[in-house]
């Protein structure tokens, strides 16, 4: 069974409400880029450029012009992507990847996937990952970040301790991250494992 990482916060909450959503929403989804979704092309681009601004703004903004026929949000969405680059640049991080696809096997028959939009090496050397959100609401709650950070501190081979997990909020123009201890990852992970359980 595979289960989207976004979903995991509706699970948790209303395991019930989810069953019956997907199964409203059985068969074929397509996709439809959305102007937030732009917006984190625009970012990858700025990394995959070399911090290039320029680039990723021209990028962005005949992405958004070839999609979009409205122009409203095109103004909002270039100063946030320019504040994005400023308080990047704050950090003071390298990165290692951006738009980074994620699987997770919780279990032998259950896959949680999802993407993460940016990972890090930090000044201190240890690790960073991001989810980049248009508004970050009480994301310390969300049943992802613990078995995101353990999943990279598995991956780097690294204690939990060396991994931060947390959000970019265009919202905001902020980065926050906190760093959840090895035990409250592997209570999340197993709560979050009954649960998927019940969906098989």
């Amino acid at each position: 069974m595979r289960v989207r990482l976004a979903d995991l916060r509706e699970i948790h909450t209303d395991i019930a409400a989810y069953r019956a959503r997907i199964a409203q929403t059985a068969g074929p989804q397509y996709f439809r880029l959305s102007k937030f979704r732009t917006l984190v092309y625009a970012v990858a681009r700025y990394h995959s450029s070399g911090g290039d601004l320029a680039a990723a703004t021209r990028y962005f903004e005949d992405l958004y012009r070839a999609h979009f026929k409205r122009q409203d949000s095109l103004d909002i969405l270039r100063l946030e992507l320019a504040e994005y680059a400023r308080s990047f640049t704050g950090t003071g991080n390298t990165v290692i990847r951006s738009r980074f696809r994620v699987s997770i096997g919780i279990a032998e028959e259950i896959e949680l996937t999802g993407e993460v939009g940016r990972l890090d090496m930090t000044t201190s050397g240890g690790y960073a990952a991001w989810l980049l959100v248009q508004q970050a609401g009480d994301w310390r709650a969300d049943p992802r970040m613990p078995l995101l950070q353990g999943h990279f501190a598995d991956i780097w081979d690294v204690s939990p301790a060396r991994v931060t997990i947390g959000v970019y909020d265009f919202s905001l123009g902020q980065h926050q991250a906190v760093s959840i201890s090895r035990t409250q990852i592997e209570s999340a992970r197993s709560e979050t494992l009954a649960l998927l359980r019940q969906l098989l």
